[in-house]
Parts: C-alpha cells; structure tokens; sequence
C-alpha cells in the first residue's frame, strides 16, 4: 500500500478526501481504502457508491406508481437501478427524506382530510337552507372527488361513504393472481377487505 499510494500525488489524494466529505453534508458516507490506493465509497446505509475503478451513479426518478414522488436511485454497470430511497440517512438529503415521509405525508393526508371533512359538512349544510326565491341550497363547495388511486391498474377506483372514517394513512391493494390485499403503510397491518 505504501508503494502504490506515495505514487499517487498529495493534492490528487486531498482533493478526493475533500469530495468525500462533501459528499458527507448530503447522506451519511463511509469510505474504505483498498491495497491499490483506490478508495471505495458507501453511501446511506452501506450502498457501493464507488469500489475499486467502479462507480454508481446516484439518480432520481419519479415513483412509477406516483409520478408526483421522486426516488433516490443507484444506477449500476449495465443500466441496472437501485432504489435507495429508504436507505438514505444523515445529511441534508436524508434528512429531507425523512422529513417528508415522517412528517410531509400525513401532514398532507391530513390536510386533505380537513378540507374533504368541512367540505361535505358545509355543503350539507347549505343544502338546507332556502335562498330568498325559496329553492334550497346546493353545493357551496365544489364536491371533491374520490380518493386518488395510483398504480398500474387504471381499473381500481376508491370511493368512501363516511368522511369521519377516513384516515391520514396511505394504504397499498395488491392483487397476486387469487386474493386481493390491502396494507396500511403507516403501521404495516393488513386491513380487511369488506364485499
């Protein structure tokens, strides 16, 4: 090792050590030095960033089943990807990763859950009462529509009967070629399924 690394200049070897680091302000970074001067690189919680002359690279990619979601991708030799995503911690990266699937989400879900909520009450409401003509109210709100439904199957839809029954939770149908499944992805409990 000493041979191979006094070969390699003092800068080239300050400059890649000031890139790790940089790269530590993003996700947590872990670094291994190998018997021929090369260094590998882990990013999150151990995913080969580098190894030997070997690189990954790091993409992000809209959710194939929620465009609107972007996921942190590991881009492999021979096009193959890795969604890293889950893995990524420490940093300004994961910690925006964290913020948004820990706090973002459900503070949206509930959001949406308050304005469905006022929405139908208030519609009902006013649905009541008499304008000065005598006909009775409609809608104040334009009504919202159904649940969003994401995934491949574009013939799923999702409707509810009681707005108090609604939760903040995402929830996951999966369908194995017999038996329909549904997972709330805030706890993990499958939930049943009522006909």
């Amino acid at each position: 090792l000493n041979g191979i690394a006094e070969q390699i200049p003092a800068d080239i070897l300050d400059e890649r050590d000031r890139l790790v680091d940089e790269l530590s302000r993003y996700t947590n970074v872990s670094s291994v030095e190998n018997a021929d001067g090369t260094l590998g690189v882990f990013v999150g919680t151990g995913q080969a960033l580098v190894l030997g002359v070997n690189r990954n690279q790091l993409t992000v990619q809209q959710n194939p089943q929620d465009p609107e979601r972007a996921e942190i991708l590991i881009q492999q030799a021979g096009n193959a990807t890795v969604n890293i995503t889950n893995q990524m911690t420490g940093g300004s990266l994961g910690g925006l990763v964290r913020f948004r699937d820990e706090i973002l989400d459900e503070s949206h879900n509930a959001l949406g859950r308050v304005a469905l909520g006022i929405a139908t009450f208030f519609n009902e409401q006013h649905a009541l009462g008499m304008d000065l003509d005598g006909d009775l109210g409609g809608d104040f709100f334009r009504p919202i529509g159904a649940p969003k439904v994401l995934g491949d199957d574009t013939d799923v839809t999702a409707t509810y009967t009681n707005v108090g029954d609604l939760t903040t939770h995402d929830y996951q149908l999966t369908f194995d070629g017999t038996v329909w499944q549904l997972e709330d992805l805030t706890t993990g409990a499958n939930v049943p399924i009522v006909d």
